[in-house]
């Protein structure tokens, strides 16, 4: 199985979805290239590199994040799930993309009514990708990100960040050999 060949980066219990029906989840993070089976993967995301910076995205209330992405479309590979959301999310277009890791989900409540995406298991698929070009009209504003700004690596390990995301960017600096 997937997840035994790989050893965990870190993991914790949130709370997603609605006031109405909150959902605990455990978030598992891993690093390697082996990608999770296409039917369990719902979205994609990105630690975007530009020199010695990371692109930090901002939710409201501030909480700080460095792999936007987000929901894969029907039909869509995870690279292009990753490259549209990353657009919409920050404005920024990505250059090549490198496979990084993924993160499993395991929904610890009971399924949601109406709930489109496989239960209990779903997984995320990150990647490490370079900034390309800013399109600020692309940008698409919602609920869902207050701010993004490019942020020296030094910083972004100082912010209160998840314990998968700081392992995941340290995979991700040394695979593009500043590790």
């Amino acid at each position: 199985m997937l997840l035994a060949r790989h050893t965990p980066l870190g993991s914790g219990v949130e709370t997603w979805g609605s006031p109405e029906f909150p959902q605990p989840l455990r978030l598992t993070w891993y690093c390697g290239d082996e990608s999770p089976p296409v039917a369990l993967v719902t979205s994609a995301r990105a630690i975007v590199l530009r020199g010695g910076e990371v692109l930090v995205v901002r939710e409201p209330g501030d909480r700080p994040y460095i792999i936007p992405g987000g929901r894969c479309e029907a039909g869509e590979s995870s690279e292009a799930t990753v490259r549209r959301e990353v657009l919409e999310e920050t404005g920024w277009s990505l250059g090549p993309l490198t496979p990084l890791g993924f993160i499993h989900l395991r929904n610890l409540g009971p399924r949601p009514p109406d709930h489109p995406y496989p239960y209990p298991d779903t997984f995320q698929i990150i990647y490490r990708a370079e900034a390309a070009l800013f399109h600020p009209e692309r940008m698409i504003f919602d609920e869902w990100v207050a701010s993004s700004a490019f942020s020296s690596v030094g910083e972004a390990r100082g912010l209160p960040l998840r314990a998968g995301e700081s392992a995941l960017l340290d995979a991700a600096l040394v695979q593009r050999g500043q590790g």
